[in-house]
Parts: structure tokens; sequence; C-alpha cells
């Protein structure tokens, strides 16, 4: 299925018809769907999107009167040759990212509300987190006439060739979440390497010692937050006199996991972190993400160990079911919706002032407290 079923969601505003139709038209306009190519039936829609009958016919509809797909009787649904020709879209912003999932949403709404005050209209591409999905996705973003992009790098794609070139053509661009090093461009992202230092900090003073961090395993330049975060842990851990800082964190990767690929990576990782203490146990461990946050707290439960009775674990982003988690996770909050918010007036400045120099605006961010973290379990 190339069209990203996974945008549609019901705890969205929008009705579950329109984010199927976008999602269609989406995945037509990326490339996905060549002219003249048949889509997936209306069946298939219900089956893998586990939607019902009058919503997918409804998008059908949709996508049908928006001219990007036509109806052939007994045959089935074909996308239009030629394609439309683009709209005049003068208020129009693109916003590029992986996917829909828990850590983008907040960002989204952001966009999206503060475009909606300034009365624009966000157009998402989504990138897929495959290798040259951002590359495939901005190649064909000038077809679309839009008039600036919002757009979170991607962890996959090293290069960025196409984010490069609109940068450096000084098309309107404001990335978030991360950065690119070498490149002067607006930003908008978390303070993450005091965050990490201050969460290491925590651990240091509930009397923690033996605690590794399991990270994600980036090249340079990208994903600048990760990279930041290990250096926060590292930061933390030296200035404690723990002089092989290092063998504490772990990397796993590539960033491109599927869920039972990234749970074997997890495991590999508490492995690690387990062989390199050796008879000093392991009392906490600190986490890139909330995601692998959760694998990590299942991956012990499966090895018989209790958080936070054996071992501490944290996170990072706050996500919205990191309360509900059991145990509820201690992480770090970054302001992701005020992340879109602020990227959204960065680049509205950007249209109006467009020689004015590159400026990154760093968010704060704030520990949160949770049941999985205590102070280390008592030596014997």
């Amino acid at each position: 299925m190339k069209v990203a079923l996974d945008s549609v969601d019901r705890r969205r505003k929008e009705p579950l018809y329109q984010q199927l139709a976008e999602a269609i038209a989406g995945a037509i306009r990326e490339g996905h769907y060549s002219p003249g190519e048949r889509i997936p039936s209306e069946r298939e829609f219900m089956r893998l999107g586990g939607l019902s009958y009058p919503t997918v016919a409804q998008a059908f509809r949709e996508v049908v009167e928006a001219g990007w797909v036509r109806r052939k009787v007994g045959s089935g649904t074909f996308v239009v040759d030629p394609l439309p020709a683009p709209q005049t879209t003068e208020r129009t912003i693109g916003v590029v990212y992986c996917k829909e999932n828990d850590f983008f949403r907040p960002i989204f709404a952001g966009v999206d509300e503060e475009l909606q005050e300034a009365r624009y209209r966000a157009t998402p591409f989504f990138e897929g987190r495959q290798e040259g999905g951002e590359d495939r996705v901005l190649r064909r973003f000038g077809e679309n006439k839009v008039c600036g992009l919002v757009a979170v790098p991607s962890r996959v794609d090293a290069e960025h060739r196409e984010l490069i070139r609109l940068v450096t053509q000084r098309f309107p661009v404001v990335l978030m979440d991360s950065y690119l090093p070498d490149i002067q461009c607006d930003a908008v992202t978390t303070d993450n390497e005091a965050a990490m230092e201050a969460m290491t900090d925590y651990l240091l003073g509930l009397g923690h010692r033996r605690m590794g961090f399991i990270t994600e395993a980036v090249q340079y330049p990208y994903s600048t937050s990760v990279r930041e975060r290990n250096a926060g842990v590292k930061r933390a851990l030296r200035r404690a006199g723990i002089a092989d800082a290092d063998r504490w964190i772990v990397a796993y990767g590539p960033p491109d996991l599927s869920v039972p690929e990234l749970r074997e990576h997890v495991e590999q990782a508490v492995d690690t972190l387990f062989a390199r203490a050796g008879d000093r146990k392991v009392t906490a461990i600190m986490c890139v993400t909330d995601d692998i946050a959760r694998g990590v707290v299942q991956c012990l439960r499966r090895r018989g160990l209790h958080v936070p009775e054996h071992v501490s674990v944290t996170g990072f982003d706050n996500l919205a079911w990191s309360s509900r988690f059991r145990p509820s996770l201690t992480t770090v909050s970054q302001p992701l919706e005020r992340i879109g918010r602020r990227a959204v007036r960065l680049l509205l400045d950007r249209l109006i002032n467009p020689n004015q120099p590159p400026v990154r605006v760093v968010l704060d961010y704030r520990l949160v407290i949770r049941g999985s973290t205590a102070p280390p379990p008592p030596t014997k």
C-alpha cells in the first residue's frame, strides 16, 4: 500500500474521509502512483486501514471530484493521465516529515493552527522514512507551487541533497527538531544537550553510578538532536568523574527499523550494556526517545527485572502515552506544538524579510519525573 494510511487518525479533527482523500491525493502528488496507474480498491482500503465502507466511498468521491483519479466500470480506479495542473497556492506551506506518529502529530498541530491563524494552508508531504524518501518528496515539491517549507530533516537521508539545494537557492525553509550544521538555515529545536545533561544529573543525584544510554546510530551531519543528546550524557558523566563515559553509551541502528527489528536491536543494546557492566549491575538506563524507553522496559520485564526496583529507565519527548505507561515514564518534555508554531512564525518572517540572517531558535525543555525512576537498589 503506497498510501500513508497511518496518517488517517480518529484523534484528528478532520473527518476520516477527508484524511483518507488527502492521503490518496498526497501519494499521487508525491509520485507513488504514476499517471494511468490503478490505485487499490475500496475493499483494500477498508481491510488495510480498518475503515468503514461509507468512509472509503466518500474519500473516493472526493479524489474523483478533485480530478486526481477516474473510475472505469468493471476495471477499477485509475490516476488521471495527464495529472491535473498544479493550482495556484500562493498561501500554502509545505510540511515535510516521515509519517504521522505520536512525535510529529503535536508538531503538525502547532504548524497547522499557526498557519490557519495567519490565513495560510498546510500541505503535508510524507517522506516515508525510506532511504531517498526526503529527496524524492522534495524533487516533486516545486510542482505544487507552495511558497515555503517547514520540515523535520530525515534521519535516513544523511546527505539531504534536495533540502540543501532548496536552502542554497534561497527558497524559504525552516527546519524543525534538527538542523544542518554546515548550512545556514532557519531552524527551531529543543536544547537537547542541556536536557540530557540535566537528566543524567538527576539520576546521579539519586545515587546511580552504573547507568547506560541507549541511542541511535547516526552519522554526521544528520540528526543533530540525537548527537546533542549523546554529548549531554557524556558531559554529565565525565563531570561526575566517570572516566569511561563512552563505554556506557550504546547505539542501535540504522534508524529506519521496523517494529520487530527495533525490538531486536533494543534487546541487543540491553545485552551490550549488561555485558559491559559485568559483575557491576546496571542500575539505570537512559533512552534517546520515549519509544526506545518503552522497548527497554518491556525487555527488562522479559528478563524478570522490575522498573524502577531493579533498574530505572528514562525517555525523551514526553509523548502522549508516556504518563499512562506502567510504570509512568520519567522523561524530557519537548514543547512539540510550540516547535511547530515557532517554525511557522520564522517562515512567515522569512517571506516578509527574505534577506535577513538565518535564525536558530532553541526552546527550553522540562524534566518530568514519574514512576520509572528511583534510587538504585542497595548493594549486597
